[in-house]
């Protein structure tokens, strides 16, 4: 998979990111740092925010971002990966309920479910 050579995303250490990803992650943490060792999972850094992504299958999962005001500025380098990999959904967690709205006014059309205490937010790649 050559995820390093899409768009700003610029690989980077477990370490460097670790710091910034510990709120987005929680009890995941722990988990998290071992299946980027293990090679499941990759950091990157974009246009300032540090990512934790995971393909599974045709999705690709956004596990975790830390990022103040650059959402805007970042989902279309992730966009760009999904499409890249062959990604058909993108797929995120996340605590904050007015994410999905965000992102649909950036003009990604995520569709929002609530499930275990948390938003799950799922988009379809190109319609399929």
């Amino acid at each position: 998979m050559s995820l390093l050579s899409a768009n700003k995303f610029k690989p980077c250490h477990w370490d460097s990111v670790e710091k910034a990803l510990i709120p987005a992650l929680g009890d995941y943490h722990q988990e998290a740092k071992r299946q980027v060792r293990l090679g499941n999972e990759f950091t990157f850094i974009c246009e300032g925010a540090a990512l934790l992504i995971r393909p599974e299958q045709d999705e690709l999962v956004i596990v975790g971002f830390s990022g103040r005001h650059s959402l805007a500025l970042v989902a279309p380098h992730v966009l760009s990966v999904a499409k890249r990999i062959g990604a058909k959904t993108l797929r995120c967690h996340t605590k904050r309920r007015g994410e999905c709205r965000y992102l649909n006014r950036l003009g990604y059309p995520f569709k929002q479910a609530f499930v275990n205490g948390e938003y799950v937010l799922r988009m379809v790649i190109n319609g399929r």
